[in-house]
């Protein structure tokens, strides 16, 4: 139990971490960010090796690469949620093999993810009915919007040089 509480706090503090830099108009690349996620993964870090020991915190750092990331993860729960009280509600197994899709096709530079949708539709057409692929096609358009949406905020609340 206290395991998974340590990783349940490191993955909030992580999309706090990114929110609130996303807030203050930061992008990921920023060195305050940078800083910032340095001294939250080494403070995980120093929870998960003085909890499990140097052995246990590699055999955490393999589970995450064999299992996906937050985005593969997220992607399926966000689809799950969204199918639940439908005629074609989100399998185990299909959500199993979404978030191995996802996280194929997903690249990962420094701190930002980035997910080939289109190669992970076609694949996902093998797992998925027809009523899920268009619910999840539907929820990446949403989440494009959403980011297109949230760029235009941080451009506007940004003021020139001079002000």
């Amino acid at each position: 139990m206290v395991f998974e509480n340590l990783l349940t706090a490191s993955q909030e503090t992580s999309l706090d971490l990114v929110a609130t830099m996303e807030n203050q108009g930061l992008k990921l690349s920023d060195p305050a960010y940078i800083e910032a996620q340095k001294a939250a993964t080494k403070d995980m870090t120093d929870k998960l090796t003085a909890l499990l020991g140097k052995e246990g915190c590699d055999a955490c750092a393999q589970y995450k690469k064999d299992f996906g990331s937050a985005t593969a993860h997220g992607t399926a729960t966000a689809l799950a949620s969204a199918l639940f009280y439908t005629e074609t509600p989100l399998k185990v197994e299909q959500a199993d093999q979404l978030v191995k899709i996802v996280d194929a096709n997903t690249t990962r530079q420094k701190a930002k993810a980035e997910t080939n949708w289109e190669t992970v539709l076609t694949q996902a057409e093998t797992v998925l009915a027809p009523e899920q692929l268009a619910m999840l096609n539907r929820q990446r358009e949403v989440a494009k919007v959403a980011a297109q949406l949230a760029e235009i905020q941080r451009k506007l609340s940004v003021k020139p040089a001079g002000i």
